[in-house]
C-alpha cells in the first residue's frame, strides 16, 4: 500500500483557496476499481466540519476519484481509500478544491505530470466552483475535456 498526501493551494484574487487530502492506494486483482470513504474518523475540526460540508467533500472527492481512475484506464485497478479530506478556517475550501486534491494525487501516483495548460483549466475549474451552491457536487468531467 502506498500513501499518497497531497495539498492543492491556489490564490484567486487575493484569496487563498486550498486543502489537504490523504489517500491509501494498493492494486487489487477484482478487475474493479474500488473507492472506499474512510476520513469520517477525524481527530480534529476542519473547515468541513465547522460548516457542515464535510459530507459534500467526501461526495466530491469519491466521484473526483471514480472519473480520474476511469479515464485513467490503468490495466491494474486500485482500491483506493480516502483517509484525509481537509481545509483550513484560514483557507477558502470548497468542493471542487477536495476533488483536484485527490485527481492530483492519483496523477502523483501514476506519475503524470500534466502539462501548464491542463492546470490553468483546473485552476478555473476550482475558481468557477465558488458560484455553486455549497451542496453541488462538481462535474469533474469537465477537466478531461479540450
Amino acid at each position: 500500500m502506498e500513501v499518497i498526501k497531497y495539498k492543492y493551494l491556489k490564490v484567486y484574487n487575493r484569496v487563498m483557496t486550498g486543502s489537504s487530502i490523504e489517500l491509501a492506494i494498493e492494486t487489487n486483482n477484482t478487475g474493479i476499481n474500488h473507492v472506499i470513504v474512510d476520513s469520517e474518523k477525524i481527530s480534529f475540526q476542519s473547515q468541513g466540519l465547522i460548516e457542515g460540508g464535510h459530507k459534500n467533500w467526501n461526495e466530491s472527492a469519491k466521484l473526483a476519484i471514480e472519473i480520474a481512475l476511469e479515464e485513467i484506464n490503468s490495466p491494474h485497478k486500485l482500491t483506493v481509500t480516502i483517509k484525509k479530506l481537509e481545509g483550513r478556517i484560514f483557507l477558502d475550501t470548497n468542493n471542487a478544491s477536495i476533488g483536484i486534491s485527490c485527481i492530483l494525487a492519483l496523477w502523483e501516483y501514476f506519475k503524470f505530470t500534466p502539462e501548464d495548460i491542463i492546470m490553468e483549466r483546473i485552476h478555473k475549474f476550482v475558481q468557477e466552483d465558488w458560484n455553486n451552491d455549497v451542496k453541488s457536487i462538481p462535474n469533474f468531467k469537465r477537466i478531461y475535456e479540450n
